[in-house]
């Protein structure tokens, strides 16, 4: 299939927003580690690890290629796109929270939304972190 200019440079974004996402937790992680301990960190990672996953459910879902689509089926795959990010979210920290007894401590809880913090607000900031065409 033949992407436009638009799909393709919504496609480039959408992946330097996930590398930069990726980026930025593991550098969380890593800080966390040598300031508190593993623990700390795996729970960050865990949490980081959460949301890049559903922000990334999320891209897959809004940014299919547009093709001259109606702008009201274009809406609506963001807000199915944000729907299954939401379900995708809930179900992740549950799976997580159920294998790993350690971070399900209330001592590593806030490392967790830490993690999942870090990694939203990059994929909510990074198509202003990231210039168009570079």
């Amino acid at each position: 299939m033949l992407l436009t200019k638009r799909d393709q440079s919504n496609r480039t974004l959408a992946k330097k927003i996930s590398v930069l996402q990726l980026c930025a937790v593991v550098f969380v992680t890593i800080l966390i580690f040598f300031i508190t301990n593993v623990a700390a960190a795996l729970a960050v990672a865990v949490g980081g690890l959460v949301g890049y996953l559903s922000s990334a459910i999320y891209l897959r879902v809004a940014l299919k290629p547009l093709d001259n689509m109606n702008p009201n089926k274009v809406v609506s795959r963001f807000y199915k796109g944000g729907a299954l990010k939401f379900v995708t979210l809930f179900a992740l920290f549950f799976v997580a929270l159920k294998i790993t007894k350690e971070i399900s401590q209330e001592d590593y809880m806030i490392f967790l939304l830490a993690g999942l913090v870090v990694s939203q607000l990059v994929h909510a900031i990074g198509p202003v972190l990231i210039k168009p065409g570079k």
